[in-house]
């Protein structure tokens, strides 16, 4: 296994520990813990192009460690009251619709792999971003280290857009294939 899966593999396993940390009031420590695993997904990706390590199970290992990483984080500061439900469940939704999607895509044989989108990728930071900052803010305190409205509304926005386009694409796909002769 190459070291930018072993990350990925890293990032999978911290996922569920860090939101066990977050529901249960460790603000601390899940914050090192969730900073390191968001700048793992920076440095797998960058040592796979690098090193020409690039594989079939990084490209799925990668995107399914963010996934986990980013919906456990969410959910569970939504339970610990850090972040609105609404979101939590907006990013957990636009997550789901992707791996439809693509779970779609391999099931019935219709040949699109959902191919990452720079609003995806842009996406995937600003939730992140928001995670640390809230997870911040949850350490300083509200009154010391508030969570601005605009990285909120930037989450909200390229989380919509980014699941609105990768849902255009998968779309695009089914209806622009063309069918198998018999």
């Amino acid at each position: 296994m190459t070291l930018p899966n072993i990350l990925c593999v890293l990032r999978l396993i911290a996922a569920p520990v860090v939101a066990a940390l977050i529901y249960g009031g460790e603000a601390v420590l899940a914050a090192a813990l969730f900073a390191c695993s968001a700048i793992t997904d920076a440095v797998d990706g960058y040592l796979a192009r690098r090193w020409r390590q690039v594989s079939l199970l990084g490209q799925m290992l990668d995107p399914l460690a963010d996934k986990a990483l980013i919906n456990l984080s969410y959910i569970a500061a939504a339970a610990s009251g850090y972040l609105p439900w609404w979101l939590a469940l907006l990013v957990l939704a636009r997550d789901v619709i992707i791996l439809a999607g693509a779970i779609a895509s391999r099931v019935f044989g219709l040949g699109h792999d959902l191919l990452p989108l720079a609003i995806g990728k842009i996406s995937t930071a600003l939730q992140m971003v928001l995670m640390v900052v809230t997870l911040a803010s949850a350490v300083l305190g509200p009154a010391t280290f508030a969570i601005p409205n605009a990285l909120v509304v930037a989450v909200t926005l390229a989380t919509v857009a980014s699941g609105i386009l990768y849902a255009a694409s998968w779309l695009v796909h089914l209806a622009t294939r063309r069918q198998p002769v018999p």
